[in-house]
């Protein structure tokens, strides 16, 4: 940190106007008390605005306009613990460049709001495993490494390009280390911006079969400043690339607006997500989705905006959360659906699979096996003994007999 001798000063020596010294010491105080209080407005706001969605994603977490409030907060809590962690590349020496610590939080960062991002769009790269994989390892590796390298003091800063050439020779572990882990972070954000991306670019495509009950203004406005976040965190690694305590505050400056303005429009997403979940009937939703969803056999993406990767009436064991997903629902009105049925979840998913199975032998020329296979029987004696208990008949005798 800056030696707090460079804050006292006598008070005769500064009263003389034409001292160079003097002049270049207010200077650098001004410098540094703008730095520090724009990184902690900074660190406030992100903590302060993750609160609320953090509390939106809690109170509707299962309804599709929401499930990016899952990782909003967490892309947040990151940005705020990026600004903190900058706090302390200021040394008497100067400024520090590509530190590590920072490098990996603002990585993170970026990492994760791509990955709500694509939530918010409604494509499904956040369900891969894989990805969060890809996209993390680098810089949970990156800082876990710093960690331990601050802990037993072989940490070294770095406060020029110069300084880390010489590192080749006099440090080459710490050369090679950085080298390489700065590059596995690059191609983790690179990997994220494409996933980004690929989302922004099939939300554009399929604009025009959103469904009506989304505002299609305020999915625009969200929509830039996604767009505006992207530029900005993207950028946001300028400054720590270079030893420059005005462009720290600069970048302090653009994500302070930059918060507020996403506060804003938080404020009307949120009154828009209310304001849908209290006009629409859980039980008129499924009524309508769930003849759709039976349809698509071999997943896809739903009208309502889902991405069905494998549906859950035609595999095994399928989970009522996977249901919920997939008719873009909650948990609780799935299973208040069921129950005012009479009846159980398992009991439920099996008839409404052996109904679309009747309205294939009615409509489809598929052979019988082929109909049984497609929705998830895994042979046509079991499928026939099912059909037989529900229906009263053969799955050949209903063709036969719808045929007539």
């Amino acid at each position: 940190m800056v030696d707090a001798n460079i804050f006292f000063v006598n008070a005769n020596f500064l009263k003389t106007p034409d001292n160079y010294l003097c002049n270049r010491l207010l200077s650098i105080m001004g410098i540094l008390y703008l730095f520090y209080v724009t990184n902690a407005v900074a660190v406030l706001i992100s903590w302060l605005l993750a609160i609320p969605i953090a509390m939106v994603a809690v109170r509707y977490r299962d309804n599709p306009q929401s499930v990016c409030c899952r990782f909003y907060p967490f892309s947040l809590f990151l940005l705020g613990a990026y600004k903190l962690s900058t706090c302390f590349i200021v040394s008497d020496e100067g400024i520090e460049i590509l530190p590590t610590q920072a490098l990996g939080l603002c990585a993170a960062c970026f990492q994760v709001f791509a990955m709500a991002a694509c939530a918010f769009l409604r494509r499904g790269h956040y369900r891969i495993v894989a990805n969060w994989m890809m996209l993390l390892t680098p810089s949970v590796m990156l800082l876990f490494v710093n960690q331990l390298m601050v802990r037993f003091g072989y940490y070294r800063q770095i406060f020029s390009y110069d300084m880390l050439g010489e590192f080749r020779n006099s440090a080459p572990l710490v050369f090679f280390g950085r080298i390489i882990f700065l590059a596995l972070l690059a191609i983790s954000v690179i990997f994220a911006l494409c996933l980004l991306a690929d989302a922004i670019f099939l939300d554009r495509w399929r604009i025009g079969n959103r469904p009506t009950d989304v505002d299609i203004r305020i999915h625009k406005s969200q929509i830039r400043i996604t767009l505006i976040w992207t530029i900005l965190l993207l950028t946001g690694f300028l400054p720590l690339c270079f030893g420059s305590m005005w462009l720290h505050i600069f970048f302090n400056i653009l994500y302070i607006a930059t918060l507020v303005l996403s506060a804003f429009i938080y404020r009307v997403g949120a009154e828009e997500l209310r304001s849908v979940v209290a006009k629409e009937d859980p039980s008129t939703l499924i009524n309508m989705r769930l003849p759709q969803l039976l349809s698509m056999e071999r997943g896809g993406q739903t009208p309502w905006g889902t991405d069905v990767t494998s549906n859950p009436f035609f595999c095994g064991k399928a989970r009522i959360e996977d249901v919920a997903a997939a008719l873009g629902v909650s948990v609780d009105a799935v299973s208040a659906f069921v129950t005012a049925r009479g009846s159980n979840m398992v009991a439920w998913m099996s008839e409404q699979r052996l109904l679309h199975c009747a309205q294939m032998l009615s409509e489809d020329d598929r052979k019988i096996v082929e109909i049984a296979l497609s929705c998830g029987y895994n042979d046509l004696p079991s499928f026939t003994r099912a059909f037989k208990r529900q229906f009263g008949v053969t799955p050949s005798e209903y063709r036969t007999k719808s045929k007539k």
